[in-house]
This record gives structure tokens, sequence and C-alpha cells, in this order.
């Protein structure tokens, strides 16, 4: 609360009374009064007293029940009040012959209110009891029963009385610093409750307009060892308009008298993120309003939780016709690669054939006499010609055999049934390096790999998407450098994170978001770079996988993949 800075006006708009605890005061002033003796009062700077402690008769019964004296008691109140400095004690004899001191109470720089002790007189200074006699006389008061009062008004030594001037002064900085932090305090409250509101009235708003179903339960245990009752403690308008429902009907309602087939067992299980005190999201079925929901599950308190349903059900249904679509597709993909292959075989078959064909021939002619020209003419032919032709024939056949083939096998892992379990992933890389050793050796290639961490999925699908990664690293290998390739993993949620790292040719950015495309070459003309599929096989077994893929690449430096892959089990 230092930090909280009031002004003037806002100190203004207070009375001492409101930031005092003004009933802990009383108990003070009250034992301060009967240990010392000295008659105590408390007022507010506009003379409202709040605290009084052995008040005089002289002037409760006198003084001030007579317009004359009183206007003396207003007067004295006048000069002690106002005008003192903060830190300063004043003191004043009154005009109806009695001393009263006055101690300022500071807020800041406002004064607030006043302690007074008085009325007395000092044991060094003499009584004039002529004079009150003649007050009493001239005001009309019982002279014997105001003489009495003016024997009980007590006298003190101005040693004593310095040292209770001097407690006075330290209470009225306790009473200061405690009402400055009840004012900070109350301002405090205000702005929160102000931000309170504000942030009640959206919540309001948001959980009124919110198209989700939004559900308030609360556990009622009534502690005889039966089973808790799970009562609706609200909802927002949308559950009301798609059920046609009444609010009044159904809040404050167990849970089995709402109607809702299976809501009982769901909430009973829901209630279990008051033990977790954790959220929980699940998918859920309704069978009886075939509809689909995301339910998210929030504990609210220790006997409250909210339910959240998202309908998913358009979005459901795109999912499973979107699924319907791809295996027509991997279907017809599977199909188209597999009955191309026949005619393949015929034409690479009889190619095999012409060539025999074209070189019997040659041995034919080689028997027969022709003309210098026929012959070379033949020749050109026979021995060119159509050996050049069938050299094309033969590579665009090859070419054709290897795109059937990665056909097929993006087909394969498309409609590959997946056996998922926890795998370790450093004995994955092992098993890849072991059958890599061959091309590593021989290139000379420095592999670092750190201790990964598990996740889940399928071991051969997994292993194929790594073994092209780090084929496609050695194939983009720059020659002019040594090849390293670093491999790195941590956890982070749900997720496991590897990262492939080598330091080779690297792409230019206008190829990143094409390399995952079927049959896309950054160099067509490298017959070393493939035909183009390594990639878009490794996009599909991440996606299988649940998994996301990234790409970062600088020509000349190098490239790294990034993989996120689940860390537990997940649907296939």
């Amino acid at each position: 609360m230092d930090s909280v800075e009031l002004s003037y006006r806002e100190l203004s708009g207070f009375l001492l009374e409101e930031i005092i605890d003004a009933e802990a005061l009383d108990e003070l002033f009250e034992d301060f009064s009967r240990i010392t003796g000295y008659p105590v009062m408390l007022s507010d700077v506009n003379g409202k007293v709040l605290i009084e402690k052995n008040k005089q008769d002289i002037c409760k019964l006198f003084h001030q029940c007579n317009p004359e004296t009183q206007k003396n008691c207003l007067e004295s109140n006048s000069i002690l009040s106002f005008g003192v400095k903060q830190g300063e004690v004043r003191q004043y004899k009154c005009k109806n012959s009695l001393w009263d001191i006055a101690t300022p109470i500071y807020v800041k720089d406002k004064q607030m209110g006043n302690i007074f002790i008085g009325q007395f007189f000092y044991d060094d200074e003499v009584i004039d009891y002529d004079l009150f006699i003649n007050q009493a006389e001239r005001y009309g008061f019982d002279l014997e029963k105001y003489m009495e009062a003016l024997k009980n008004v007590p006298v003190f030594e101005r040693e004593k009385l310095n040292e209770a001037i001097k407690f006075n002064s330290r209470l009225a900085d306790i009473i200061s610093n405690m009402g400055y932090n009840n004012i900070v305090l109350s301002k405090l409250l205000k702005e929160r409750k102000i931000q309170l509101e504000e942030s009640q009235n959206k919540i309001n708003t948001l959980f009124k307009s919110m198209n989700e179903l939004v559900l308030l339960f609360e556990v009622f245990a009534e502690g005889n060892g039966n089973d808790p009752t799970y009562l609706l403690k609200d909802c927002n308008d949308a559950l009301l308009r798609d059920f046609n429902l009444e609010k009044d009907l159904i809040i404050d309602k167990p849970v089995s008298e709402l109607g809702f087939s299976g809501l009982e067992e769901s909430v009973k299980r829901y209630s279990e993120v008051l033990m977790t005190r954790e959220p929980h999201e699940h998918f859920e079925y309704i069978p009886y309003i075939d509809k689909s929901f995301i339910v998210s599950v929030v504990p609210v308190n220790s006997r409250q939780f909210l339910t959240i349903y998202t309908d998913i059900s358009e979005i459901k249904q795109m999912q499973e016709q979107l699924v319907v679509k791809n295996k027509e597709l991997e279907n017809y993909l599977y199909v188209a690669s597999h009955d191309l292959r026949s005619p393949l075989v015929n034409i690479q078959g009889f190619s095999q054939r012409l060539k025999k064909q074209t070189d019997k021939i040659q041995d034919i002619l080689k028997a027969v006499e022709l003309e210098k020209e026929e012959a070379d003419e033949l020749n050109d032919i026979l021995q060119k010609d159509i050996p050049r032709t069938l050299e094309f024939v033969f590579n665009n056949v090859q070419k054709m055999d290897g795109l059937i083939k990665g056909l097929l096998i993006i087909s394969r892992t498309g409609r590959a049934d997946m056996n998922i379990h926890e795998i370790d992933m450093n004995k994955l890389f092992e098993k890849i390096f072991f059958e890599m050793n061959y091309i590593l050796e021989k290139h000379h290639i420095d592999f670092i790999t750190d201790d990964l961490p598990k996740c889940f999925g399928d071991y051969e699908l997994l292993n194929r998407l790594f073994s092209n990664i780090i084929d496609n690293a050695v194939k983009y290998r720059d020659p002019l450098k040594e090849m390293k390739i670093r491999i790195t993993g941590e956890k982070r949620y749900k997720y496991s994170i590897y990262r492939v790292e080598d330091n080779g040719i690297g792409m230019a950015q206008r190829h990143l978001e094409k390399i995952w495309d079927i049959f896309y070459r950054i160099d067509p003309v490298n017959s070393e770079g493939g035909e183009g599929l390594g990639l878009s096989i490794v996009k599909r077994i991440v996606d299988k996988h649940k998994g996301r893929v990234f790409v970062e690449s600088t020509e000349g430096e190098g490239t790294s993949f990034r993989f996120e892959l689940p860390n537990e089990m997940f649907p296939k």
C-alpha cells in the first residue's frame, strides 16, 4: 500500500469515524483514563465527539447547559482544534477557567480530528474559587452543586501531564497511519470492486452469448454414507435454447431429475476434476440427439465445476467424409499405380525383345553383300538410331517405374495399419545408422546424437521417416566441407520434439513450402536427387502420427527439420 498515493481531494471524502476502529480505540481510551485519571476525548475535525471518557460534571451539567458558558466551550474547541500544525500540541485555558490540551490527528496533510485531555487544573496554580462563585451567581447555577462539581475537577502535575501528551502524540501518529492505510485499502477495494463488477459483467455477457453449452454443477454430500448428489447450479442461454428448457425448472435440481439420458453418469465422471484440480478435455457422442461434442471440464472450487460442450458434429462429419475420400484416393492411387505397372512391364519387355531382334538382324546382314551406301545406311539405323531410341525408352521406363514404385509406397503408407507403442528413439537411430553405415563411412559423415526422449508411434513408419531425412541430407551434402548431422530432442508438454540439422548446401526460401509436394524436386536435372517422393512420404507419416513437421534452411549453410511427435498414446 506504500506505493499508493492519495490526493487531498481523496482524503477530504472521508470522515475520521470512517477510517478508524472506534471500538478498539474506545477500549484503549477507557484503559488510559482509568489508569491515569485523565479525562480524554476523541473528536473529528467538525467537532463530533467519537469517544469521551471521564468527562467532568462541571462541564457536562453546567457549562454546556448554559448558552453563555456553552459559547466559551465552543470557542475553546475552535481555538484548540484549528491551526495546530502536525506534530504540535496546543493547550488553552477556556473562559470558563478550565484547562484543555489538544493533539491534532493528521492523515498526510489533512487534519482529520483531535485528541483532548481536559478539563483540569495544574497543581502549581491557585484556584480562584471566588471567580467560580461569581460564575454560578451570574449564570444561575446551583451554587452548592456547582462548587461540588468544581471540587471533582482533577489537578495534575505538569511533568506527568507532559508524559501523557507524548503518549497522545504517538497515539495520534498510530491513528493517522491506521487511517491512511484504511483509506488506501478502501480505495483499492473500491477499484477492485469496480474491476470485479466489470469482469463479472464481461463473464456474464460471455456466458450468456456463448454458442457452446455451459453448465455449472455442484457436488452435495450429506455425510451419511450415501452417494453424493449432483446439482445443476447454472447454465447459459444456449442450453435453454437448444433443448427448449425453462431455467427456473432445472436450476438447483439434482441431475438425476433433469431427464437427460446418461447425464448423471457423465457428471459423476466429470466430478473427478475436483480431486485432480486439473482441467480435462475429451470427446463425447450423445446418441439421443445424434451430436458429437468436445467436453471441457474445469474445476471452479472444491465443490463446483464447469462443463463446456462444444458442438463438433459438422466438423466430425466433414472429418469422416474426408477420411472416406482419402481412403478412396489412396485406393485409387494404389489401383492406378498397380495397373500402370502391367503396360510398363510390357513396354519394357517388348523393348528388350526389339533390341534382341535388332541384334539378330545385324547378324543376318553380316552375311549379305550390299552396296556400300546401303550398308552404311543400315549400319547407322541398326547401330546408332535404334539403340539410341531404345536407350531413351529404357531410361523413361526406368523413370516411370521409379515413379510408380513411389506412388505405391505413398499409397501403402496411407493405407498401412499402425502398430502404436512407446519407442526408444535412441535405439531407432542406432538401427538407422547401422543400416546406412556404408554410405555414411563412404562420405566421411560425422554424426552427433544427444540423448533423445521417447515418443509413441509406429516403429517401421518412423524408421522410414528419419531414414528419408538422413538420406536427403546425404544427397544434398556440400562436397567442399566435412558433412555433419546433429540430432537433438526434448520433451514439451504432450510432444517430443526432434531436430535433425545438417551443414549441407541448404535450400532457397522459395522451395520450403513446396518440398512436401509429390514429385517436387529442387534440382530436376540432378539424377541423384531421386523422384521427389521422400519428403512427401515424411509428411504423410508425420500426419498419421498426429504430429507436425517444420523446416528451416539457408543456402550454403544447411537445413534443420523439426518434428513434433506425441509422447503419449493417441488414437489411430
